[in-house]
């Protein structure tokens, strides 16, 4: 039975994409991850009363992308449980969203509904924010944690794995540079007193929900190569259109929300092939790349026609720069081998104060008393 990890699978994209999986893939294991055991014992229950005919087994693991110790911890958690994944989902997501502002807002509106609708530039972030373990925590979210979870189980998915990114119609060129933030039209804070480091953790972003996700895709072009080589697992990048989800929702007003949702067919009656409206059209993309074979090197949108038939597009990851790909990839690596050093240290102290060996290293049970 193939088994499958989503992260961020108890609501929105991630739990349709459980649910299409369901849907097409018979006899699936479904591992979820979520912050609390309440809301993956939920998730699963949804689910068990979605599917009561079909044959699969659901299961969770806890994971906090905001805490590397959590990361750290789950990883070697999946690793022993289920000894091998199949598709590993690193959708999770969050934006340090704080509102919208509101004359871009009427602006782009005025410039265009439906470009309006597919890139928006209205939404108000917090500048600066970060987690506890001293990261940016829009980075760490959304795609620190996730490299470091891949990097930590890629060897028990050797052989036919698949990785599977969800990217954004919102990972503009201009939300992200490396090293130097000023070489794109990039909105940063204070470029002139920021670092490498500041810049990559999109600590001087305005926009760190779009530059996350233009981070994403450029580290998917510079590494899926090295992944297919050293463990023959096939990394895809995927988008779901523009869809009603919680990750801007949770920021708005409800009748505000439902009204852009109701936008949102407008636009596709009108003839925008991004507005899959809904979660289970927007998880099309996931589903695609884990039953299909298909370039690794392109970018998998959802769409649909105007009557919501659903579509594959494929994409070329805009304005991709190789020399910044390289160092973007090589910075990420540095700062994964930074943390595997410092969580395994501390994984090494606590057991040598243990008197019983540790389950999971060869550490323990070396107290003479």
């Amino acid at each position: 039975m193939p088994i499958a990890v989503i992260t961020g699978a108890n609501s929105g994209l991630g739990f349709a994409i459980a649910c299409r999986l369901i849907e097409a893939v018979e006899g699936i294991t479904i591992v979820v991850t979520c912050r609390s055991t309440a809301k993956a014992e939920d998730t699963l229950r949804r689910l068990e009363h979605r599917y009561p005919a079909k044959t699969l087994k659901l299961d969770y693991a806890l994971l906090d992308l905001a805490s590397m110790r959590s990361v750290h911890d789950t990883a070697k958690e999946l690793k022993e449980r289920f000894g091998r994944i199949d598709y590993l989902y690193l959708n999770a997501g969050a934006g340090d969203f704080i509102g919208l502002d509101w004359k871009q807002l009427a602006l782009d509106f005025w410039n265009g509904f439906i470009a309006a609708l597919t890139a928006p530039t209205y939404k108000l972030q917090r500048i600066g924010r970060k987690s506890g373990d001293g990261l940016g925590w829009v980075f760490q979210c959304n795609v620190f944690g996730h490299y470091y979870l891949m990097n930590e189980v890629l060897p028990v998915m050797k052989d036919g794995g698949k990785v599977i990114w969800t990217s954004s119609l919102e990972a503009f060129p201009w939300a992200f540079s490396y090293p130097d933030p000023t070489k794109t039209l990039s909105d940063v804070a204070d470029s002139s007193a920021s670092t490498p480091s500041d810049t990559l953790q999109l600590l001087i972003n305005t926009h760190s929900y779009e530059g996350s996700k233009r981070l994403t895709d450029i580290l998917h072009v510079a590494s899926y190569k090295s992944i297919f080589e050293s463990y023959k697992v096939r990394q895809y990048l995927t988008h779901p259109g523009i869809c009603g989800t919680n990750i801007m929702a949770d920021h708005l007003i409800k009748p505000f929300f439902w009204g852009m949702f109701a936008c949102f067919y407008v636009a596709r009656l009108f003839g925008s092939i991004w507005h899959t409206c809904t979660a289970h059209k927007g998880a099309l993309s996931s589903l695609y790349c884990a039953v299909i074979d298909d370039e690794m090197s392109k970018k998998f949108g959802s769409g649909t026609d105007r009557w919501g038939n659903e579509r594959i597009v494929r994409q070329e990851v805009e304005e991709y720069d190789e020399e910044e790909g390289n160092l973007v990839h090589k910075a990420m690596n540095d700062l994964y081998k930074e943390w595997k050093e410092k969580l395994e240290k501390e994984d090494q102290e606590k057991c040598s104060l243990s008197l019983t060996p540790c389950p999971i290293c060869s550490y323990g049970a070396n107290v003479i008393l």
